[in-house]
């Protein structure tokens, strides 16, 4: 038996009411959905393996969803036909604000179909709609013998509680291949085709449902309007959109793509405009599939910046509201949420994370965005938690928590085995996809990593989480800044300024005062004789601060972390430091255990220690200190004491202490953060991470702190 925390995925929004099937957006804003064509299943079907192999070269891995592997120089495996990966695709969506998935519809034993069979088996499908994307040939296949059957399983879905409606519950259709309807092995004539829609109404409204609301997909809006009129169809739109333009800029799509609004409007039918996230087939050319006749492998668009993208998304609502009478159904539809090969997409991706999604939120969520940015984050201080990561294959430290009497210490993610042996594996992407879900949901803002140079070669596998975390999916949820550089790193400087630089840039880079990467310079009072000099140490911070901004972002805010005030101001002075602060305060040598509220006042006694010092400051809190598995290493003090961990309640009110005390110096208040020791430094004794023993407590107890200084924002506590 395997002894692990039960952990809960976290939900990122509570936008959904027990009855999600509504027919407008927040604040009465038109419904936006997206197309999702579910073919990356892999081996399910000939077609999850061609449309791999699209994505395949090295040169489109780009277009990799979050969930895709890379396997090889030209080699991938591009499999979402998961639960997991459906219910995590359900919260992104949810969270950027979309209202519904228009599925491409295929029959039900196809596995084209699992896509939509994973979203109705999710428990959280509430979160966003859905409705049908049909397509002229697989829909009319078999003719009208074969219709019946179809109309009865398109009504058991128009009865879904998630199904998404217009109108007044008119359940939302799209036709796309409209000409595909009629032909060989399909309907005969278009009155045949007009008859069966006919008959589809007629099941709705015999199940007690309104008439579906169906629009016509296409090229041509007057083709359209032709075929909608015969059909007796009640709107028309489109699938995709390009005008064929080569090596053209997004903005060049975009615009046609408003312009064809107008034109689909000219004919005098209604009209769900489409907005469109791309069109860029050249993975289908280079690799062709037996669905597609030739292309051009110079037709395609630039793909958008999440802005641009947003831009586009917010013109289709403007016209919807500027439009009433042409935009009836008051809906949206985007091209597409995974039509990664084609060349739209706004799934997030293993290279952009979730950029274009949290782009969309600020225009279909702006009440949420604007809470994002309100006061909870903007007046009270940033709080970080320091990550080391030694809980990989790497045994040193990983052995200190073998004995039994330390088990208490374990993480969430250690096994303890029947034979009562443990392993402690932190480098797994679910571990830290996991972790990252507990820190946001706590209010943690960025962890400050310890990052270890690549010259150091007495600590593998250091920075091996660090580069997980680095590419996961969720990564937008909790930034993260360096603590470093380490000895070797300053004898390397300018490839170690590369890498730095290199991640500063990364949108999920802590940044203080608008675009200045944070960066804490551990043991500072070394800067010094690492450089040799004091002038070269200078030297050295200002050519950090010089590639910084030559690369287009802010003078980076340097913070040095020692254990002594003195020290720390005097490294500022020298060296040229921005502000100052510590890892974490050892309480002594008494060779004695301190109940936690002494080491509490001893962080107390530093932050107005180091206040009277008059330079900005970080203030730290100590989440304990206990290095007693350690006493093996020669490192470790054996007369150093020890405290007690923190009862929950106890850490809430530290912590809460801590923010109330910034707030009540302003005058040393420029960085306006805190830093916690530690995220994990379990076998030292400082953590605030979910163990198997505590769960979620001592994270728990830092959220109640936040509420309650958020509460009382006005409240000092100098």
């Amino acid at each position: 038996m395997l002894i692990s925390l039960s952990v809960c995925l976290i939900v990122l929004t509570a936008q959904c009411a027990a009855d999600h099937k509504v027919d407008q957006g927040p604040s009465d804003r038109p419904v936006v959905g997206a197309i999702r064509w579910d073919a990356w299943h892999g081996d399910e079907s000939d077609v999850g393996l061609i449309v791999e192999q699209t994505l395949a070269p090295s040169h489109y891995h780009h277009r990799l969803p979050f969930f895709a592997e890379i396997v090889g120089e030209n080699a991938v495996k591009v499999r979402g036909h998961t639960q997991e990966v459906m219910d995590q695709e359900i919260r992104y969506a949810s969270n950027a604000g979309l209202d519904y998935w228009a599925f491409v519809t295929y029959p039900e034993d196809h596995a084209l179909s699992l896509g939509l069979k994973l979203y109705l088996s999710s428990e959280k499908r509430d979160m966003i709609n859905f409705c049908l994307n049909l397509q002229g040939g697989w829909t009319h296949a078999g003719g009208l013998s074969g219709w019946p059957e179809k109309v009865q399983r398109y009504v058991e879905y128009f009865k879904e509680p998630t199904y998404q409606t217009v109108l007044d519950g008119r359940p939302l259709v799209y036709l796309y291949s409209v000409e595909d309807l009629v032909g060989p092995g399909r309907l005969e004539t278009w009155e045949d085709a007009r008859k069966a829609f006919d008959k589809l109404r007629a099941a709705t409204e015999a199940a007690g449902l309104p008439t579906p609301y169906i629009v016509a997909q296409g090229w041509s809006p007057e083709r359209l309007k032709e075929q909608a009129q015969t059909l007796g169809l009640d709107a028309i739109g489109a699938y995709a959109s390009s005008s064929g333009a080569k090596q053209a800029a997004y903005a060049e799509l975009a615009e046609h793509t408003e312009r064809w609004w107008d034109s689909f409007k000219a004919t005098g039918m209604p009209v769900v405009p489409l907005a469109t996230a791309g069109w860029d087939m050249r993975p289908r050319v280079e690799t062709p599939v037996p669905w597609i006749d030739g292309g051009h492998i110079d037709q395609y668009y630039d793909q958008p910046t999440p802005k641009e993208l947003a831009a586009h998304v917010q013109a289709a609502l403007d016209w919807c509201k500027s439009h009433p009478e042409t935009a009836k159904a008051q809906a949206v539809l985007i091209y597409a949420w995974n039509e990664f090969d084609e060349g739209g997409w706004l799934c997030p991706t293993l290279e952009e994370g979730t950029a274009r999604l949290d782009a969309l939120r600020e225009v279909l969520q702006p009440a949420v965005h604007e809470r994002d940015l309100d006061q909870e984050k903007a007046q009270r201080p940033s709080l970080g938690a320091i990550r080391w990561d030694a809980w990989t294959e790497w045994e040193k430290y990983k052995q200190f928590l073998y004995p039994e009497e330390w088990h208490y210490r374990l993480p969430f993610f250690a096994e303890i085995r029947d034979d009562g042996t443990v392993e402690i594996r932190g480098d797994r992407m679910d571990v830290v996809n996991q972790e990252i879900e507990y820190a946001h949901e706590a209010g943690i803002d960025y962890w400050a990593w310890c990052w270890y140079d690549p010259w150091r070669e007495d600590a593998p596998h250091m920075n091996d989480v660090l580069e997980l975390y680095r590419q996961s999916p969720k990564r937008h949820l909790v930034n993260y800044c360096l603590i470093g550089p380490g000895y070797f790193a300053t004898q390397n400087w300018h490839e170690t300024v590369a890498m730095f630089v290199d991640m500063f840039q990364e949108p999920n880079y802590q940044k203080l005062q608008g675009n200045r990467p944070l960066f804490y310079y551990f043991e500072a009072e070394a800067a010094v004789p690492h450089f040799r000099s004091e002038e070269a140490a200078r030297e050295a911070i200002q050519y950090l601060r010089d590639e910084t901004i030559g690369a287009g972002l802010g003078n980076p805010y340097i913070v040095a972390l020692t254990f002594w005030p003195d020290k720390a101001a005097e490294a500022v002075e020298t060296v040229g430091f921005d502000a100052f602060g510590s890892y974490c305060n050892p309480p002594g040598a008494e060779n004695r255990e301190l109940e936690y509220s002494e080491l509490a006042a001893l962080n107390r006694w530093f932050w107005n220690a180091s206040a009277e010092k008059g330079i900005p400051f970080v203030p730290p809190i100590n989440a304990g200190w206990d290095p007693r598995p350690r006493k093996t290493l020669e490192s470790v003090d054996d007369d150093g004491n020890w405290s007690k961990g923190p009862e929950p309640e106890e850490l809430r009110d530290h912590v809460l202490d801590a923010l109330q005390w910034l707030a009540g110096h302003p005058e040393i208040n420029e960085p306006n953060t805190i830093l916690i020791y530690a995220w994990n430094e379990f076998d030292e004794g400082g953590w605030i991470a979910p163990t198997l023993k505590e769960g979620t407590a001592r994270l728990d107890a830092i959220a109640e702190a936040i509420q309650l200084f958020g509460a009382d924002e006005s409240s000092t506590n100098p």
